[in-house]
């Protein structure tokens, strides 16, 4: 399911932009050193992000485990940033989740049970404007039909 995400980008607005220059002068003395560092640096200036780099940002904070004072923590964009990237991935992975289960639902998804494809002709009347008089109705309306058309030619 992940998978169909990997082409997406989701634009990075202003607002967190931002944030991110703000948390980058919370950090005295930051060197190129300091995990979080360059990534603060090129989200202060992108306007959008990818999926891989949301998927390696949520990864820095469900993996962090110092205080949120330390310098990492901050320039990588704080508890904001870490809402942010929760808000954008839930979301796209809910989106997902969501036109799937109506594809199943629908039945426009195909299975391997083996299961006839859902686009197959279900019009199982037997009508056909080919079929002549007789076979569309019946024997008694045609013989019916034949009498008339003679009385009709005989006067």
């Amino acid at each position: 399911m992940n998978k169909d995400l990997y082409d997406k980008r989701w634009d990075f607005p202003q607002d967190m932009r931002n944030h991110m220059k703000v948390c980058f002068h919370k950090v005295k003395n930051a060197d190129a050193n300091i995990e979080g560092f360059n990534r603060n640096l090129r989200l202060q200036k992108t306007q959008s992000l990818s999926y891989p780099e949301l998927k390696r940002i949520k990864n820095f904070f469900d993996s962090f485990q110092g205080p949120q004072t330390d310098a990492p923590f901050i320039l990588n964009g704080e508890n904001k940033m870490k809402n942010f990237v929760d808000s954008i991935l839930s979301g796209a992975r809910q989106s997902l989740n969501g036109s799937e289960k109506i594809k199943r639902d629908t039945a426009m998804v195909t299975n391997d049970l083996g299961v006839d494809s859902p686009n197959q002709n279900l019009n199982i009347s037997k009508f056909d404007s080919k079929k002549n008089s007789l076979e569309k109705h019946g024997l008694q309306v045609t013989e019916s039909l034949e009498r008339i058309n003679q009385l009709i030619r005989k006067m």
